[in-house]
């Protein structure tokens, strides 16, 4: 039976072409599931990041930058023939996902995460976005704060003088050299261990982290909760309303929704 159905998928699949909208570890995953299914893919990065880690398929073709707003968007999906648009982008990529609800001329896909939620022993404060974090961060703290976000948020945090930061990314960004400010060049995973010795070493005191829901990141949650570090959470934008028929599903269900949605 599962061999059955793997075909039909298989043999629907020849017949279209999807636009994925990456950069996450999900939307990888999924490119290289759908094209070895048969799917013609473009994959799609903002282009932030100069050394990305790619689908392994050589099949699929790669977009780097941007599509001009909404109408180069469109203009893109009809000029190469895209049957269908998946946005696989960060939970707070709020500008090319409001984007996305906007599309009307092919179907649009969104992957969603489940959102991490508080359990016993966590130490978590909840703000409505980065204006919010920096308002609510102390005065003094004996030791560091770590900022787990992107490298653009981290100017952010540039007139907060009183405190020490931490950092880590994959690649550094210009002109964020200051006295205060420590910048680890990493690439992940990381598991518990090496985030709760991270946060040993580098004397952190404060978390400050948005709830993107990835399971790639959940250990220093995870450690932050057994070291009782106190979290400054960062919480979803709350979702618009989509102009066209936009479906939120999870990834694991994208291969069974596309066979039915694409007939």
């Amino acid at each position: 039976m599962f061999w059955c159905s793997t075909v039909r998928v298989a043999s629907l699949a020849v017949h279209h072409k999807l636009l994925i909208l990456g950069g996450t570890v999900e939307a990888r995953q999924q490119a290289d599931v759908l094209a070895n299914l048969g799917y013609s893919l473009i994959y799609s990065l903002a282009g932030v990041t100069q050394k990305p880690i790619l689908p392994q398929h050589e099949g699929i073709e790669i977009h780097r930058g941007g599509f001009g707003g909404l109408q180069g968007l469109e203009d893109f999906i009809i000029a190469n023939s895209v049957d269908c648009l998946i946005d696989a982008t960060h939970p707070f990529a709020e500008k090319i996902s409001d984007t996305c609800r906007k599309i009307t001329s092919v179907p649009v896909v969104r992957l969603g995460r489940n959102i991490w939620e508080p359990k016993a022993g966590d130490l978590w404060t909840h703000v409505a976005d980065m204006e919010g974090a920096i308002h609510t961060l102390p005065l003094y703290i004996n030791g560091s704060v770590f900022l787990a976000l992107g490298a653009k948020h981290l100017s952010a945090f540039k007139d907060v003088k009183h405190l020490s930061f931490v950092a880590r990314m994959i690649e550094v960004p210009d002109n964020s050299s200051r006295s205060n400010l420590q910048i680890l060049q990493q690439r992940g995973p990381f598991t518990v261990a090496d985030e709760m010795s991270l946060f040993r070493d580098r004397s952190v005191r404060l978390l400050v982290t948005r709830n993107s829901g990835a399971e790639a990141s959940y250990p220093k949650i995870e450690a932050a909760r057994q070291l009782k570090i106190p979290v400054l959470m960062i919480d979803r934008p709350k979702p618009v309303v989509a102009q066209n028929s936009v479906t939120t599903i999870k990834a694991a269900q994208l291969v069974s929704h596309l066979s039915l949605l694409l007939r």
